[in-house]
């Protein structure tokens, strides 16, 4: 009897276990929080905050190499000068594919869903960022999008990073990867 109560309250375990497991579109999916950090003519090195949703119009099942996508990515962007401190925030529709031989998402900044002005003559610019996925090793159940910014010729752009984390509490101005 006891091998028989203990079976079935294993077999209950797995299965609420396999239940909560997320498929890997819901884990893609997001939501996403993070950085960008690239560096710019006459400003050096500048940071972004970032927030990603993206969507899949597929069930990513391994039968291709690719899957595409399309979502959101909100940036924030904190900027001192004379007047202070401010914080500006741009929210920017992108598309993409993922790759699924080697784990990576292509991301292409299609256009801008709305954005503030930024002071000083600066302007918002549309990009592109490669970014592979992870288990986050350091932290139990989190996942990890690790990569760089690219210019218009897909080539890396120097001295730039993209970190995404499916820790949504992550803030990006308080802690690095």
């Amino acid at each position: 009897m006891k091998k028989v109560v203990f079976s079935l309250l294993f077999c209950l375990m797995s299965l609420l276990n396999f239940a909560q497991e997320k498929t890997l579109n819901e884990i893609l999916a997001g939501p996403w929080r993070g950085f960008s950090s690239e560096q710019v003519p006459n400003m050096g090195e500048v940071n972004t905050g970032v927030y990603m949703k993206l969507v899949f119009n597929e069930k990513i099942d391994g039968s291709k190499n690719e899957y595409p996508f399309y979502g959101t990515n909100q940036i924030e962007f904190i900027y001192t000068n004379n007047f202070g401190t401010k914080t500006y925030f741009a929210v920017v529709n992108v598309s993409g594919t993922f790759n699924v031989k080697d784990k990576t998402l292509y991301v292409n900044d299609d256009s801008f869903a709305s954005y503030d002005s930024l002071p000083d003559g600066m302007n918002w610019e549309l990009g592109k960022f490669k970014v592979t996925a992870f288990r986050d090793q350091d932290h139990a159940g989190f996942f990890l999008l690790k990569g760089v910014t690219l210019d218009a010729n897909y080539n890396v752009k120097s001295g730039s990073k993209v970190y995404y984390t499916t820790d949504v509490t992550y803030n990006p101005w308080k802690q690095k990867y």
